[in-house]
């Protein structure tokens, strides 16, 4: 066999090697649509202020005022067309209560996922804690989902999806919505408006 033929003969099997390794199914056919997540994110409501004289069951654990529960029936004003089929808050009564207007307008029951502190800085929530949460709204893929957090909760679980680093919330702010679209683990978009 000449050099020319083995030549010919060897670019003829890569040829044939290629065009079969282009044939290979990709993990995500076009056929299968890419599940996108709609996640709304709002920290609770107003909470009541313990006062020195004021006597309540927990002071760690307040309720909201008046014009809490007021932001919370507007909330699920503004959210109850949004397809919402899962509702994520704390262990904390001001969540529950913010996420309770919605949850029974759409017949739904929050799913309630326990935060934890650091163990190295009791002011900071713990990477377990948010994993949890960015986990549930994963399973969720393709739905919507409201999550009801914290000042130090919602900024944390934004970043662990994909959606970047956003400004501190103010502890007198709580009129914040963020609107994120999860287009898969680790990639997102994030909006911002007020309500």
């Amino acid at each position: 066999m000449t050099f020319l033929k083995l030549k010919n003969r060897l670019l003829f099997y890569m040829l044939i090697t290629l065009l079969l390794l282009s044939f290979t199914p990709s993990p995500i056919s076009a056929d299968e649509p890419v599940k996108i997540t709609t996640v709304y994110l709002v920290r609770h409501a107003e909470k009541q202020v313990v006062s020195s004289g004021q006597q309540m069951m927990s002071a760690n654990d307040p309720p909201l005022t008046d014009e809490g529960k007021a932001r919370a029936r507007n909330l699920a004003r503004m959210l109850g067309k949004a397809d919402i089929k899962t509702i994520i808050t704390s262990q904390y009564l001001r969540t529950k209560q913010t996420a309770e207007p919605l949850a029974e307008s759409l017949n739904l029951t929050a799913i309630v996922l326990p935060i934890s502190a650091a163990p190295a800085d009791r002011n900071k929530v713990s990477e377990q804690s948010i994993k949890n949460i960015v986990e549930k709204i994963y399973q969720s893929g393709g739905e919507s989902v409201l999550v009801v957090g914290h000042t130090n909760t919602l900024p944390e679980v934004i970043k662990m999806l994909g959606g970047g680093t956003i400004a501190e919330i103010p502890e007198t702010d709580y009129d914040n919505l963020f609107i994120v679209t999860v287009l898969g683990k680790g990639k997102a978009k994030i909006a911002r408006m007020r309500f």
